[in-house]
């Protein structure tokens, strides 16, 4: 059984486009898949941009993970351990996409 705290209502997240940076909320539709054993991803609305999927960094295996009222995932400053791994486990998750960027 996972235990993973699921996104629920809203998240703030923030950006960059070619106009700045930017915040936007996004309510969240439904989980589309959660199967992965470090992503969900959600469908969700924002007023001006429409439906999209959200695609989140969440691995099962680090514990330091929580959610704040925002929905933001945060991580506990208590357990060290837990977050080198979660950094080394980000690193690997996002260096493919720099790679595709790159290109």
């Amino acid at each position: 059984m996972s235990n993973r705290n699921y996104l629920k209502g809203s998240i703030l997240l923030c950006g960059e486009s070619d106009h700045g940076k930017f915040l936007r909320t996004f309510t969240v539709d439904k989980i589309v898949s959660s199967s992965g054993s470090s992503t969900v991803c959600y469908t969700a609305k924002h007023d001006k941009s429409g439906f999209g999927v959200l695609k989140e960094f969440y691995p099962l295996d680090v514990h330091s993970l929580s959610r704040n009222e925002d929905g933001q995932l945060i991580r506990s400053t208590e357990l060290e351990d837990d977050n080198a791994k979660f950094e080394k486990l980000l690193a690997e998750f996002i260096e493919p996409y720099k790679m595709l960027i790159e290109a």
